[in-house]
């Protein structure tokens, strides 16, 4: 397997700043659930405000730069950029509902899905025969980090493997579209 340093950098670079702006919006959201102060909970309410819209902004960038990325010399870019698009907006569709408490439709987590399933089937349609679906282990890690272990994690307020899969299968999106 030879790997691409700059492709591969510039994988890891994008597929960072998305982890990134996960993780500091989960710690914003877990510090205000935590916090039972009244006389400040004015002030951290504020800054979880300005914090949540830069997680906001860099997750879109992340998402950016991620999809300028895996069309990079490739034919039909708009079928890799559409995924990410489809990944992006049923994030920010799915929590403008839970911020305002309301029930989401089936859609929102189809189009999330659906979404990473194409991600994972087009970062590595390079390769030959049944090496191609590869991509779509990335995509099962990301289910089962979102659907399963990360909602038990927040419900029993415990720390597990829930981040730990979904960066998994950012390394492995990085390795696959590295090798092209």
């Amino acid at each position: 397997m030879i790997l691409d340093n700059d492709l591969m950098m510039k994988t890891s670079i994008a597929s960072f700043i998305i982890i990134f702006s996960i993780t500091i919006r989960n710690t914003i959201d877990n510090i205000i659930e935590s916090t039972h102060e009244r006389s400040t909970q004015n002030k951290k309410l504020d800054m979880s405000k300005i914090g949540k819209l830069s997680c906001t902004f860099l997750f879109i960038i992340g998402w950016m730069i991620f999809a300028y990325i895996i069309s990079l010399d490739r034919k039909n870019k708009e079928l890799y950029i559409a995924p990410c698009i489809g990944v992006v907006l049923s994030i920010i569709i799915s929590n403008n509902y839970i911020n305002n408490n309301n029930k989401q439709s089936i859609i929102i987590p189809v189009i999330l899905y659906l979404s990473w399933c194409m991600i994972g089937l087009m970062v590595g349609n390079h390769y030959d025969g049944n090496y191609k679906y590869i991509g779509l282990i990335s995509t099962l890690l990301v289910y089962v980090s979102n659907e399963l272990i990360l909602p038990y994690e927040h419900r029993n307020d415990i720390d597990g493997p829930g981040m730990l899969l979904y960066v998994i299968a950012w390394g492995i999106i990085i390795i696959i579209n590295s090798n092209r």
